[in-house]
């Protein structure tokens, strides 16, 4: 454990200025593309380009993709924007020219495409900023022509990505897997095969990946997992050496502190799922009633144990890390029971998703049941750490979420004017003939449909919920799963797939309003189950110029490493 994500990234991700001069420089005042038929070399004229970024004569990422994608072809073809040149060749390379400044940036090295990871990338730091960070007004102008992808970075980011023999991944977009001193990732690896529920309950082995090295280790394995947040693996704050993570024992979900250098194991009486900040409390939903009522995000293993009838005798519970006592923090009737929505099924209430604030001292959660129309009903409450104050942060729909100080958080949710969440909770889309309605309702996306019903991300007080303010929209127009950092503006986040589907990574600035898509992965997961899903759940780097990402490219889950340096930094 002696090796470091740096070094990797100083050895295949130099941000150094570099200017490769080509042997010939071209010039041409508008846009062609040169070849663009393999008989002939008829060029295809598009007009002029006045700017070197203006999206609206031409759309730079697309040109930097179809010249990688004829570089992996070993084809050779020219395009040219005004000042800038690209350029494949037959041995597999591609290059990006600015002919007035005379700076040059490789796109693809020896076949390497934006979906490839054995990158060199050359970047010249005045071209890269003239070229990727445009002025607010120029990418603001791109974000709205360009839709939901946003403004993209093409060029190679990739640092570090796990074999493609095996399914790695981390799990959820809340915890960060970097050790504390980053030489390695805490990672989940199962078996080739394991591509559907049924498989989640066989063992699969706990892993710390080091990414100069390549090298996996196994360290442990488990039994209580997911495909969505896996065994809750994550380092326990305080330690540099203490893995914790959960599993099935005698038909129970406990938890396991394991140190990955001495070897010492110790199993604790339940389970976790968010441990606090000093490292000696967690709070856990009961993975029993989650495998009975959201199987997503329970442990199948556990659907055959009987579920907790009695709602004051289940919830969140509290584990002491050190003492091993477990305690009912908050019952599932208390949250019912709080500002109750009448239309709720009784039966099918649980609570889930807990967050400790930074420092602690509070906790979130989100109470969700299925109402009288069929749909989920999710409810954000905030409550001290003794759990003495409830405060309704959000109802209705409320989605992912993650705290932007002690007493902020930056969640995605729709809040109608209380129109929408009232006929819900009143019982009103539960009539028979409204329902197919409904059911055909819920299948539009667009955001038009999200302006409509004031749904976007929003930044939300616990002290004074009803002053809550829109955040990002509209250049974050979709539910994803955002990390923000501590040590600068920038937060990532991600997207679900769009119809092609295609998974941004993204970064927006709010200071700055300013979207960067800085790498746009395809999901390709080997099931069509949704409780399979592969989401990119972006994770900061403990240095925050790190991001690691789930993917599923070519029916195998990896974990990726991307460097965002030059953009936070």
């Amino acid at each position: 454990m002696q090796t470091s994500v740096s070094g990797l990234k100083e050895s295949q991700n130099p941000r150094q200025q570099i200017v490769e001069q080509p042997r010939e420089l071209f010039h041409a005042p508008h846009y062609t593309r040169w070849r663009e038929n393999t008989v002939g070399t008829r060029a295809i004229k598009r007009g002029k380009a006045s700017q070197v970024v203006d999206g609206k004569d031409f759309r730079l990422a697309e040109e930097i993709r179809y010249i990688q994608d004829k570089a992996a072809e070993h084809d050779l073809r020219m395009v040219t924007i005004g000042q800038l040149i690209l350029f494949s060749t037959k041995t597999g390379d591609a290059w990006l020219l600015d002919v007035t400044d005379k700076l040059a940036a490789r796109l693809a090295k020896e076949a390497w495409t934006s979906t490839g990871s054995s990158s060199t990338c050359v970047h010249n730091i005045r071209l890269y900023n003239r070229i990727c960070h445009p002025p607010n007004s120029q990418l603001k102008h791109q974000t709205k022509n360009r839709g939901r992808m946003g403004h993209e970075h093409p060029t190679g980011r990739i640092v570090a990505e796990t074999p493609a023999n095996a399914n790695c991944f981390v799990g959820f977009h809340d915890i960060t897997p970097w050790s504390p001193d980053q030489s390695c990732l805490a990672i989940h690896r199962a078996a080739p095969g394991f591509f559907e529920m049924a498989d989640c309950g066989k063992p699969i082995d706990i892993c710390l990946w080091m990414p100069q090295s390549g090298e996996i280790r196994a360290v442990d394995s488990t039994t209580g997992w997911n495909f969505q947040q896996g065994s809750r693996l994550q380092w326990l704050p305080g330690s540099r050496d203490i893995l914790a993570f959960n599993t099935v024992e005698n038909g129970r979900a406990v938890a396991v502190l394991k140190n990955v250098a001495t070897g010492q194991r110790t199993v604790l009486p339940a389970a976790i799922y968010v441990i606090s900040p000093d490292g000696r409390t967690s709070i856990s939903p009961n993975f029993t009633t989650l495998a009975h009522r959201w199987r997503a995000y329970g442990y199948p293993p556990l659907a055959s144990n009987p579920i907790i009838a009695d709602p004051s005798a289940d919830g969140l519970w509290q584990l002491g890390l050190e003492t091993g006592k477990e305690s009912l923090f908050v019952s599932t009737k208390r949250a019912a029971e709080f500002e109750a929505v009448p239309s709720a099924d009784p039966g099918s209430h649980f609570l889930c998703h807990a967050s400790f604030s930074p420092d602690g001292t509070r906790v979130i959660f989100l109470h969700r049941f299925f109402s009288v129309d069929g749909g989920l009903f999710t409810r954000m409450i905030a409550t001290d750490r003794m759990a003495k104050e409830f405060v309704l942060l959000a109802q209705e729909k409320v989605s992912h979420f993650d705290w932007i100080d002690n007493e902020t958080v930056l969640v995605w949710a729709r809040f109608t004017g209380g129109g929408l969440a009232a006929a819900r909770a009143r019982g009103v889309f539960g009539s028979p003939w409204i329902k197919p309605l409904l059911r055909a309702a819920r299948k539009i996306t667009g955001r038009w449909k999200k302006q409509f019903l004031a749904e976007s991300y929003y930044k939300i007080s616990v002290k004074d919920p009803k002053s809550r303010s829109r955040f990002g929209w509209p250049s974050l127009d979709s539910d994803g799963h955002p990390m923000i950092a501590r040590s600068h503006k920038w937060i990532t986040t991600d997207f679900y797939p769009d119809s092609a589907g295609r998974l941004p990574v993204i970064l927006y600035n709010p200071d700055q309003q300013r979207r960067i898509d800085v790498y746009v992965f395809e999901h390709n997961p080997r099931s069509n189950d949704s409780d399979v899903k592969c989401d990119l759940h972006p994770r900061w780097s403990r240095t925050e110029d790190l991001i690691a990402v789930d993917t599923c490219v070519a029916g195998f889950r990896q974990v990726r490493v991307l460097d965002v340096s030059d953009v936070v930094i």
